[in-house]
Order: C-alpha cells, then structure tokens, then sequence
C-alpha cells in the first residue's frame, strides 16, 4: 500500500468511528437472473445511494429522496437496476450495509435483477471487506470487472479504483477492457455498449472534478 492510500485509509478509519458499526448479520443478495429480451423494454442506473455522513458537512442529507428514487425504480420494474458504486458511505461497516438491505427492500422484492461496480466508499476499511459487496451480489462471482448481455446491448462494468487496485489489477482490467470492446465491434450481433463505472470522466459536480485516469485509461 503507497502512502497516500494508506494516509487516505487512516482518515476514513477516523471518520467511521462515529458510525455504529455491528457485527455481520445475514445479508439479503439480490437476483442475478436477466430476464429474456425484449423489445422497448427498460433499465435502471443510479449511483451513490450511501448515507451522507455527519462528518460531510459540505453534502446535503437525502435520506428521504434516496428512499423515493429507490421506490420508484422499484415500481417501474425495470428489466435490470445497476448500481455505478458507493452503495454505503463505509465498505468495512456491516450496520450500513443492513441499512443499505433495508433501503433497497422494494428492489429486491420486486424481484428486480440488480448488478454493481465498486465506488471508492466500498473500499473504506481495505481489501479485506468487500465480502460484504459479494454477499448482495453473489452472480458476480467475486468479479470487480464484467459484462452483461441483454439482447442486442452489451454493459460493461468496470472498477474506476485505481488508487485501491494493485497495479497488476488495473492492467489485466485495462486489457481486458480493450479486448471486450475490439470483440464487441466485430460481434454484427451487438448493436450497443454502455460502460459504467463509478469515477466520471466529466462532471458538472460541485463537489468533485473530473477524473483524469478515466478519460486516460476507458474513455
């Protein structure tokens, strides 16, 4: 670990120590089964849906917005949800994960399939805590980076982490993600690829910038 990562991770174990973190309960995964293709049918993206810490002063509290968007996805059944990373403010924390089961509830029980990339808040507490990420998401097969195929389109999902990858990780990601694309482009099959990760190449954000390795690197 460089020293920045490990300067980084000792902050963020500072500002857990007011969360109330219990020990690991059952977690409540989700579907992994895509239904068949059709279409005009839809799908879901949203992102972020952690709970704004006290210690943000500078964010704004949305717990009942974060409810509402997560009821109204919910009610329009999309074929699939993805989810573009920081489901819960701290990775290592098994209370806001059960929070994050409680929050997403109607997703699950509308049976919705829902699929993930890693935001930066899922590797709060290091390497060591994303069991509680696989444990919702056990279709992924413990993978950081993945494809779906759905009729015609193709998504691909990718982990923006560098900072938190090894640097043999963010190669075989890189090839790997060059590789996809090239087969894509000569698949007449596929008519349309999306690529989501959590970290934006451009934003309009007031509380983030732009990320130079992912317009580098994926963009």
């Amino acid at each position: 670990m460089n020293l920045a990562r490990a300067v980084r991770h000792a902050l963020l174990a500072l500002a857990t120590l007011s969360a109330a973190c219990a020990p690991a309960t059952s977690a409540k995964p989700f579907s992994g089964r895509l239904p068949p293709f059709a279409e005009h049918a839809r799908f879901a993206v949203v992102g972020d849906l952690q709970r704004t810490s006290l210690l943000e002063l500078w964010r704004e509290s949305n717990d009942a917005e974060r409810a509402e968007v997560v009821r109204a996805i919910a009610a329009e059944k999309p074929a699939f949800l993805a989810i573009t990373g920081d489901l819960v403010f701290d990775g290592s924390c098994a209370a806001k994960w059960e929070a994050f089961d409680a929050l997403t509830a109607p997703i699950r029980d509308a049976g919705i399939p829902v699929f993930a990339a890693f935001g930066n808040h899922e590797y709060w507490g290091g390497r060591g805590v994303d069991a509680h990420f696989f444990a919702r998401f056990p279709h992924l097969d413990g993978r950081r980076w993945y494809t779906l195929a759905w009729g015609p389109l193709r998504v691909v999902v990718l982990d923006s982490n560098q900072g938190e990858l090894y640097e043999r990780e963010w190669r075989a990601e890189l090839r790997w993600y060059h590789e996809t694309l090239a087969a894509f482009d000569r698949d007449p099959d596929v008519r349309g690829v999306l690529v989501l990760l959590h970290h934006p190449p451009f934003t309009n954000s007031t509380v983030t910038g732009d990320e130079a390795h992912v317009q580098r690197d994926f963009v």
